[in-house]
């Protein structure tokens, strides 16, 4: 059974406590806008918290019948890019568009203001390609809760200090109450040695952890 997306509150998030991450794109320290009050950890790759403020007002309270998915930014970098001569990235590639085509109806999909800044960044073509991949997708929203858990997960070492999106992406499913989170992050989100540190912090925060896996372990065939 699925469980109800819980949208933010659009104002709410402007009192949540900053993160205490907050670095320029060169390790240098700044003093957050009011624009990035609410989105602390979109400074450390020079992410505009502005504009990612107003795409998460478009999310919605949404109660899906079908099992929900959100789509971490690696499934449609994979989506969306050219053929590979790497085998194990031709692989992913074969395997994510097989996913895509074959089994995504299957679910609902969500993805957040966040997924789409990190896939707008990089050359225009192939950002263009990504998000033209994602733009029927309704938008989860960033809440404070999501925040409050993506720094206990990088303050308990579940995920790397350096990492704070991917904390931040398991925080934003976790609380929408999503049922899996779909990536080919191994080394952050996606790790067999830090799945259960993950799921102790989400718990801890009162949430059902998301089924960390790739559209491998969700059913893709090739």
């Amino acid at each position: 059974m699925s469980r109800t997306l819980r949208a933010r509150d659009n104002g709410a998030a402007d009192d949540h406590p900053l993160l205490a991450w907050r670095f320029a794109p060169h390790n240098q320290r700044m003093k957050p806008t009011s624009g990035e009050k609410a989105y602390g950890f979109l400074a450390f790759r020079g992410l505009s918290a502005a504009p990612l403020a107003a795409r998460n007002a478009r999310s919605e309270h949404i109660r899906p019948m079908a099992e929900s998915i959100y789509i971490e930014s690696s499934v449609i970098s994979y989506l969306a890019a050219r053929p590979s001569r790497d085998v194990v990235i031709a692989a992913r590639q074969a395997i994510t568009e097989t996913w895509w085509q074959n089994r995504r109806a299957e679910f609902e999909l969500y993805i957040s203001a966040l997924v789409e800044q990190e896939i707008a960044q990089g050359d225009p073509d192939a950002a263009e390609r990504r998000l033209k991949a994602v733009e029927k997708i309704p938008l989860v929203a960033i809440s404070p809760e999501a925040q409050s858990l993506a720094e206990d997960l990088l303050a308990q070492g579940a995920v790397p200090a350096n990492s704070e999106e991917d904390a931040l992406h398991i925080g934003i499913a976790a609380a929408a109450g999503i049922d899996f989170l779909l990536t080919w992050n191994f080394r952050h989100i996606n790790n067999a040695h830090t799945k259960a540190a993950i799921t102790a912090v989400v718990e801890a925060h009162g949430f059902v952890c998301p089924m960390l896996c790739s559209p491998e372990e969700l059913g893709a065939e090739i």
